[in-house]
């Protein structure tokens, strides 16, 4: 939903969710703050970070307006 905003308001928007539609990781060390690369034919699409010990990682990418 916030790349949509971003579409429409012509805003530069970072997308975080708790699920990821697609691509390939390894699982962060289980750590605040550990991360790893989502990656999806090749490209690194974003990245899968640890937010609180004990708990499934959040997924952070590039929205609109960023690369």
């Amino acid at each position: 939903m916030p790349t949509h905003l971003g579409v429409i308001l012509d805003h530069p928007m970072i997308d975080c969710v708790k699920s990821i539609l697609f691509g390939q990781y390894a699982e962060p060390d289980d750590s605040f703050g550990a991360n790893i690369s989502l990656v999806h034919k090749g490209d690194v699409i974003g990245t899968d970070v640890r937010t609180r010990v004990g708990y499934a990682p959040s997924y952070v990418s590039p929205g609109h307006k960023f690369s």
